[in-house]
């Protein structure tokens, strides 16, 4: 850790840190124990931003799971931890799941906040 706050925040979600290379909530662990177990393993998809702050982590991770040979589909695309990503990765981690998306996804959420008071006016050369 590279300071003491980072280390309490991780501890108070994860537990003693001495403990995370055997931890169920180690992802490689985790994998580790699901292969060795015989049980059926789940589908696992992981996407990320390449801006995301967590986009190395999650390379580390997809390689870890090629090299034990954890069954999973990774993916990067454009963007951070943010809806620019998210909207390209939803609708493919849906279909990965086998929900069918249309071509374009509609979130059934989104509404447009448009107030004329706060929208820049056209851009004109000169300006």
């Amino acid at each position: 850790m590279t300071d003491e706050v980072s280390r309490a925040r991780f501890e108070a979600r994860y537990g003693d840190i001495a403990g995370w290379e055997e931890s169920d909530c180690n992802p490689r662990a985790l994998a580790k124990a699901l292969l060795s177990s015989g049980t059926p393993l789940p589908r696992l998809y992981i996407a990320c931003g390449y801006n995301d702050r967590l986009c190395l982590p999650n390379r580390e991770l997809h390689h870890a799971l090629e090299e034990m040979g954890f069954p999973h589909v990774y993916e990067e695309g454009p963007g951070s931890h943010e809806w620019s990503t998210w909207r390209w990765a939803l609708p493919r981690a849906l279909g990965f799941c086998g929900w069918e998306t249309p071509d374009t996804f509609v979130n059934p959420f989104y509404c447009e906040l448009r107030d004329e008071r706060y929208v820049a006016a056209p851009w004109k050369e000169g300006n």
